[in-house]
């Protein structure tokens, strides 16, 4: 698992306690791991600032070309074969406005991050929440008050939702009453709270039939538009489930390690140590990068001689060790992979292996991929700085 994607589950909350702990004794002593982790808060907080949106962002997945130095074979089920693997990038486009959603009466769901009106009250949702409306029993209106205002398309001009009780319960996030008479209400997840329990009101004058008409023509159109933007919702969450399965698609889902079956020195505690026992063995080998974040661990070895067949010794060593481990059944993911830059060339192989279905095989392959890309940055690296000191 990479810093980066380390300090995200961090942030989500989602790492287990242990490796949690690990990574903040890193950030409390390593400036740089610091400096990253200021940065990922920054740009969390920068996409929380980001205006309200109503409509779902457009979906325009792209196979990308990108020139690498590096040259990758793969493959998958024999030792030391190859597996292919390929990279989606998900491009968002946003969306510019964000109209309001009316609630006129009853009970609604609602989710996202919206301006709406419950009732007469203008509530800012950031979240997930249930709102139930009562409109008041005897509707009247209010002159002056037979548009909609041009700052929220939605703002029900008639008065014949003013008084209504409106409640809301907060699901999820957070809601914030606007036009509750006073300050802002801020409700956050798990509260309910109930307004426009008002005193009654003297009987208003008697409106002409053709107001009358005009009033329940226009609220007719309004309940159209509310029909709308409920159709607009329900695409919302269509769209996010399709987005979410376009990156599953594209990552595949962590693995949890087993609570059985998994023999010792593959197990998170010894893989390393028993890993580099075995290339011990094969000259100008060593272990550069151990990943056990997840099932099952992956390993990036580096070979540093001269000789162009350099995988032989590789192969028989620790193909047989992962042999000995799994048996014949194993799913083994290898990644070889030669970078070049300036005058340095580095060599790796990159493997995982375990007995599992293919979908740990698809996210093991995706695990692989991602530390070949880190791995091709940072002899990029250290090609620049070898130029620097000569």
């Amino acid at each position: 698992m990479t810093l980066d994607e380390q300090l995200s589950r961090l942030l989500d909350g989602d790492l287990p306690p242990d490796q949690a702990e690990a990574i903040r004794q890193r950030i409390a002593s390593e400036p740089d791991v610091a400096a990253a982790w200021q940065e990922i808060q920054d740009l969390a907080q920068a996409l929380a600032d980001l205006p309200e949106e109503i409509h779902p962002p457009s979906l325009n997945p792209q196979i990308l070309g990108v020139e690498e130095s590096a040259t990758r074979r793969w493959a998958a089920w024999v030792p030391w074969g190859l597996a292919a693997a390929a990279i989606l990038l998900v491009l968002l486009r946003p969306v510019e406005t964000a109209p309001t959603v009316l609630l006129a009466s009853g009970e609604s769901y609602v989710e996202g991050q919206l301006s709406l009106m419950a009732g007469d009250q203008e509530i800012s949702l950031d979240g997930r929440a249930r709102i139930f409306v009562e409109p008041p029993p005897t509707p009247t209106r209010v002159p002056g008050q037979t548009h909609l205002e041009d700052t929220m398309k939605l703002r029900l001009a008639s008065a014949a939702l003013v008084g209504s009780v409106v409640t809301i319960a907060v699901l999820e996030g957070t809601a914030t009453i606007k036009d509750a008479g006073g300050a802002p209400i801020v409700l956050e997840a798990g509260a309910e709270h109930t307004l426009g329990a008002a005193p009654a009101r003297p009987a208003p004058p008697q409106t002409p039939r053709s107001s009358q008409s005009q009033l329940q023509t226009r609220l007719a159109e309004l309940e159209a538009e509310l029909d709308q933007t409920r159709s607009a919702l329900a695409a919302e969450k269509l769209s996010g489930a399709f987005m979410r399965g376009q990156l599953e698609v594209m990552e595949g889902t962590p693995s949890e390690w087993p609570t059985a079956g998994v023999p010792g020195p593959m197990t998170p505690d010894n893989f390393e140590a028993e890993l580099k026992a075995v290339v011990a063995g094969v000259e100008d080998a060593e272990v550069e990068w151990v990943d056990c974040g997840e099932y099952p661990c992956v390993a990036a070895i580096r070979y540093r001689g001269d000789d162009e067949q350099w995988t032989e010794g590789l192969q028989e060593d620790v193909g047989t060790w992962v042999e000995d481990q799994l048996g014949e059944d194993r799913n083994m993911s290898v990644n070889t992979s030669v970078f070049r830059q300036n005058d340095l060339e580095a060599r790796y192989v990159i493997f995982g292996a375990h007995n599992a279905d293919q979908a740990v095989t698809d996210r093991t392959s995706f695990r692989i991929d991602d530390m070949v890309e880190v791995l091709g940055d940072e002899v990029a690296a250290e090609a620049e700085a070898l130029r620097g000191a000569q």
